[in-house]
């Protein structure tokens, strides 16, 4: 598990729901660029503020994607948001963005300065609804990025197409197999390393027959 540079202690891994929740974000140049579109992809309603702005995220603001305040951070920015990133080379100002979250209790991550931050950000690698997040701890983000980069490499798009199915097909499990335990246990003869393979070969909706057919004969055991 990470460790926090500002504690000394593990850090807990969460996945957070952010859609429809402001993010403040400031700096809006190419370290900011990533955080934002990702935050975007997610669904959060994010507030860039920041003199000058990358390219990617120009567009993103004229595409009405993401609100822009053209000037510097100022304290009292941070009211009302849900999450706050800074990501400028500028240590003084994230040591006055995360000090303001922290009096707000709102999570803050400040770019390559773990000690200021209540929040670590890792890379991931996403397959559809899989998501795999690599941390080395602040040591080295460009291991993660190595490591994340394998990862896409392992888990190839047959895991997207696999989850969407078993995510149809549990759903479908839930309202027509009333006995928990039985259940259960059906759902748990699914993760089955064979499926991967067998949704090399398949589209989405054939691999959902081909689970639910898997499931039919499991029920007659």
């Amino acid at each position: 598990m990470e460790r926090s540079e500002r504690t000394g202690r593990d850090l807990f891994p969460v996945s957070l729901s952010i859609d429809g929740e402001t993010v403040i974000v400031i700096g809006g140049g190419r370290v900011a660029e990533r955080k934002i579109e990702a935050l975007v992809s997610c669904g959060a309603r994010v507030t860039v503020i920041a003199p000058l702005l990358s390219d990617a995220v120009t567009g993103l603001v004229a595409d009405g994607r993401v609100t822009h305040h053209e000037r510097v951070y100022e304290r009292g920015d941070l009211a009302g948001a849900f999450l706050a990133i800074s990501a400028v080379d500028d240590e003084a100002l994230g040591a006055s963005v995360s000090a303001e979250a922290r009096e707000l209790n709102i999570p803050v991550n400040v770019v390559d300065r773990p000690e200021l931050c209540t929040f670590a950000v890792p890379a991931v690698a996403r397959r559809g609804r899989l998501m795999l997040a690599v941390s080395t701890g602040g040591a080295s983000p460009a291991w993660a990025g190595l490591i994340k980069s394998r990862l896409l490499n392992d888990f190839g798009e047959e895991y997207a197409r696999l989850f969407d199915a078993l995510a149809s097909v549990r759903r479908r499990c839930m309202e027509t197999i009333s006995d928990p335990e039985r259940r259960g246990a059906v759902l748990r003869r699914l993760a089955d390393e064979s499926l991967v393979r067998i949704a090399r070969d398949m589209d989405r909706d054939a691999l959902e027959e081909e689970l639910w057919r898997r499931i039919n004969e499991w029920m007659k055991e």
